[in-house]
């Protein structure tokens, strides 16, 4: 039914999209999730850590026994331009 009234209005013939860009470095998507692993044979709850550049789609993981974990860039040994540009990017 919908598919015969974009034809109707000319619609279906043409599909339009916007692609995104971005600047390397400079803009990242962070997310924190459970999940469990098997450690000498004991299974433990784990709060994993996600951060994907926007620009590569490359991803870095880093679980934590607690959710409290404070996290530092120059702890997490990340290449110096990540932790650089996101330093400038929580100072905006």
């Amino acid at each position: 039914m919908w598919s015969g009234r974009k034809h109707a209005l000319g619609l279906a013939e043409h599909e339009v999209f916007v692609p995104q860009s971005y600047d390397w470095g400079v803009e990242a998507q962070v997310d924190w999730y459970e999940a469990y692993a098997d450690l000498d044979g004991e299974r433990i709850k784990l709060q994993v850590f996600e951060m994907r550049s926007m620009a590569s789609g490359a991803a870095f993981h880093r679980a934590y026994p607690c959710a409290t974990q404070r996290l530092s860039w120059k702890r997490m040994n990340l290449p110096s331009s990540i932790s650089k540009a996101s330093s400038a990017a929580s100072l905006r």
